[in-house]
C-alpha cells in the first residue's frame, strides 16, 4: 500500500504540465505552449468525454501546442500539414515510440502494430496479400454469419443492442477469416468460452490507452483485471491456433484448396507460437474491433436519422432485394458517403502517437500564431487527433459536427481525412473493413424497413484502441414485409 500511495502522490505531482522552455533563437520555431493541469484531462477521460475535452484545448491553444508531462515534452496537433508530414514525409524520422509497445504488449505481443525498422517490414509484407480484392470479394463467409445475426434481433421492433452483435458479428468473421473456422459467438449454443473471450479482448483492449498514460508506471500500480484478460486471451487464441494448424490436412480443406486461411500462410514462415499469436491477435484487433466500432456508430447515427435510412432504402433498392455482389457494393455510392461521413464523426482509431528519433522540423505550429514552422527535438513525442481534425469548421464547414452524407458527394478529400492514418503503415485492412461495413449496412436495410433509437442520452465515449459508444446502440427494427 506505502508503494501504491507513493506512486500515485509521483503520478498527480508528475502530470502538471509547464511552459516549454524557449529563447531568443528559437521563439519563431517553437509551437504556441499551453499550461495547465494534466490531471484535466485524466479526470475528462474518466468521465468519457475525453475526445471533447482534446477539442477544447486545441480551441483555446491553436491547432499545434506543446506540453510536459511526467519528464516528456509533448506536441498536439490536429493540423493536417504537420500529420501528413510526420505519417509520410518525414516518416523515416517518427518511430511508434516505446510508451504503447510497453502499454499494449501484454495484451497483443510484439505483431506488426507494435514492431518497428526491417521486422514491422517483414510482418507488414506478410499481412498484406490476405487483403488483396481477391480475397475479400468473396461475401459468402459476411452473409453466412449475418444470417446468425439476424436470427437474434427481436420481431416487432423490441429493443437490441446492436453494438454487442456487432462486435460478436466481426468476431465470427475475423475467426472465420483467420482459423478456416468461426467460433461462432452469435449463435445460442456458442461455447462460453468464447463469450468470456470476446469480453476479456474488450476489455484488454480498453486499458491500452489508460495504461499509456501512466507511462513508467504501468507496471508498479497494480492492474490485475487487465492481466486476467491477457491470460483469458492467450488461452483461448493459442488454442485456436493449435485446432486450426492440427487440421491443416484435413480432407475439408484439400476439398477447398481455393479457402484463403490466414494462419496457414503465416505458418509456412513460422512455427513460433509466440510469432503466431502475434500475428492473430494483430489480425483480430485491427478487423474485429475497427470493424464493430465502425458499425456500431453508423448505426448509432442511422437510428437519429430517418431521412439517412430512407434514402439508402431508395439506393438499395435498385438491387432489387437480391444479395449484392462485391462489384454491385462498390457501385452503392451513398452507402460509401455514409460510411465515410461515419469514419469522419467518429473515427474507430480518434488518436495516435508518435515519437521523434531526431531533430527536425514541422511546417505549422511555430510563432506566436502557430502558422511558421515548429522545432520538433529528438524524443519528442507528437500526439495527432484525427477525431478534432476531422470536426474542424475551417476544413469541413460550420456544420462539421453534425452527421451529413451528403458532405462527400463529389468531394475527394485531402489530408484532413485520415480514417485509416496514411503513409506506410496506412491500414492494410482497409478495404476489407469498409466492404464489410458496406455488406452490412445493405443487408440490414434490404431485411428492415425502418430503424428507430431507444436511448435518448447523448454521446458518451468509450475509449479502449478504437472509438465506440458507452451506452452501446439501443434501436428498434421494423422488419420489411416479405
Amino acid at each position: 500500500m506505502l508503494l501504491l500511495a507513493i506512486c500515485v502522490i509521483f503520478l498527480v505531482a508528475a502530470t502538471i504540465y509547464v511552459y516549454y522552455p524557449s529563447s531568443p533563437i528559437n521563439d519563431q520555431l517553437l509551437a504556441i505552449k499551453a499550461q495547465h493541469a494534466g490531471l484535466d484531462f485524466l479526470k475528462a477521460l474518466k468521465e468519457h468525454r475525453g475526445m471533447q475535452y482534446i477539442q477544447l484545448e486545441f480551441a483555446q491553444y491553436g491547432h499545434t501546442f506543446t506540453q510536459w508531462q511526467l519528464g516528456s515534452h509533448y506536441i498536439w496537433s490536429d493540423e493536417p500539414a504537420n500529420i501528413k508530414e510526420v505519417l509520410t514525409v518525414q516518416f523515416p524520422n517518427f518511430s511508434m515510440g516505446t510508451v504503447r509497445r510497453d502499454a499494449a504488449i501484454p495484451l497483443i505481443g510484439n505483431g506488426i502494430f507494435l514492431s518497428e525498422g526491417a521486422r514491422w517490414s517483414h510482418l507488414r509484407s506478410v499481412i498484406r496479400p490476405p487483403f488483396n480484392r481477391a480475397q475479400v470479394a468473396d461475401l459468402t463467409m459476411f452473409e453466412a454469419h449475418l444470417q446468425d445475426l439476424f436470427a437474434r434481433i427481436p420481431e416487432h421492433g423490441t429493443t437490441v443492442d446492436l453494438q454487442d452483435l456487432f462486435y460478436d458479428l466481426t468476431l465470427d468473421n475475423t475467426t472465420d477469416y483467420l482459423f478456416g473456422y468461426s467460433i461462432n459467438t452469435l449463435r445460442p449454443d456458442s461455447d462460453q468460452t468464447y463469450k468470456d473471450f470476446n469480453v476479456a479482448f474488450t476489455h484488454g483492449l480498453s486499458r491500452i490507452w489508460p495504461r499509456t498514460r501512466m507511462r513508467f508506471l504501468m507496471d508498479l500500480i497494480p492492474d490485475p483485471e487487465f492481466r486476467k484478460s491477457c491470460k483469458v486471451v492467450h488461452t483461448v487464441v493459442d488454442n485456436l491456433i493449435s485446432q486450426s494448424l492440427s487440421t491443416r490436412k484435413s480432407t475439408d480443406l484439400e476439398k477447398d484448396p481455393a479457402r484463403y486461411i490466414y494462419l496457414h500462410e503465416v505458418a509456412v514462415s513460422t512455427d513460433d507460437p509466440l510469432e503466431l499469436r502475434a500475428h492473430v491477435l494483430s489480425i483480430l484487433m485491427a478487423a474485429k474491433d475497427s470493424a464493430a466500432a465502425g458499425l456500431s456508430s453508423t448505426f448509432y447515427l442511422l437510428a437519429r436519422h430517418p431521412e439517412v435510412w430512407n434514402r439508402l432504402s431508395i439506393e438499395i433498392g435498385e438491387l432489387n432485394g437480391k444479395i449484392p455482389t462485391f462489384d454491385q457494393l462498390k457501385k452503392l455510392k451513398y452507402v460509401y458517403n455514409v460510411i465515410n461521413e461515419v469514419m469522419r464523426l467518429f473515427p474507430p482509431v480518434p488518436i495516435n502517437v508518435r515519437r521523434a528519433t531526431t531533430d527536425t522540423y514541422l511546417p505549422k505550429g511555430g510563432g506566436p500564431s502557430g502558422t511558421k514552422p515548429m522545432l520538433v527535438k529528438k524524443n519528442d513525442t507528437f500526439f495527432y487527433s484525427v477525431y478534432a481534425m476531422h470536426r474542424r469548421k475551417d476544413l469541413w464547414g460550420n456544420d462539421a459536427d453534425e452527421f451529413k452524407p451528403e458532405r462527400f458527394e463529389g468531394r475527394q478529400p485531402g489530408p484532413e481525412f485520415l480514417p485509416f492514418n496514411s503513409g506506410p503503415r496506412i491500414c492494410v485492412g482497409q478495404v476489407f473493413a469498409m466492404t464489410e461495413m458496406a455488406y452490412v449496412i445493405t443487408r440490414m436495410v434490404q431485411c428492415f424497413e425502418s430503424i428507430e433509437s431507444r436511448d435518448k442520452s447523448e454521446w458518451k465515449e468509450r475509449l479502449g484502441v478504437n472509438l465506440s459508444s458507452l451506452n452501446g446502440v439501443k434501436v428498434g427494427l421494423t422488419a420489411r414485409e416479405r
